[in-house]
């Protein structure tokens, strides 16, 4: 399992998710749903200092999360640097469905920044989400 010092510095902030191998920040996140973090004055996203440490600066505007668009991810092996076009590529054309495990147990569903509620077990969220994404017009997304 690849970490940074993120990882191991603030251990007790994140959670492995072994079904998708995300690396899910439990502490902080932003109006829009990103993994922040308090440093040197002022908030951080915590992708881009786990993209700095692991690849280096970046040259370009963004940090992704390619694999499995979850926006709490920060394992290493899922975020690369980007620009924003890429971004909305990986992203399925910029339709966003994300479900996540609470840290109160059960799994929350959110589709185009819409919350659409918790549920007590993956299954029934996938079902919420994909019933949801269908009705919309917004076609079906891959489990992850």
């Amino acid at each position: 399992m690849n970490v940074s010092s993120i990882h191991t510095k603030h251990w007790e902030k994140w959670v492995y998710e072994l079904s998708t191998g995300c690396h899910l920040w439990i502490a902080g996140v932003n109006s829009f749903g990103r993994a922040r973090l308090w440093q040197n004055g002022k908030h951080v996203h915590v992708s881009r200092l786990v993209c700095t440490e692991v690849y280096g600066p970046s040259k370009l505007d963004a940090c992704h999360v390619p694999p499995c668009i979850n926006k709490l991810c920060i394992n290493p092996d899922h975020l690369y640097w980007g620009d924003d076009h890429q971004n909305v590529l990986d992203r399925g054309g910029g339709v966003s469905a994300y479900i996540w495990k609470h840290a109160d147990g059960g799994f929350v569903v959110n589709v185009r920044r819409r919350y659409l509620g918790i549920y007590a077990s993956l299954e029934q969220a996938e079902v919420v989400r994909d019933e949801y994404m269908e009705k919309n017009g917004y076609g079906h997304v891959s489990s992850r």
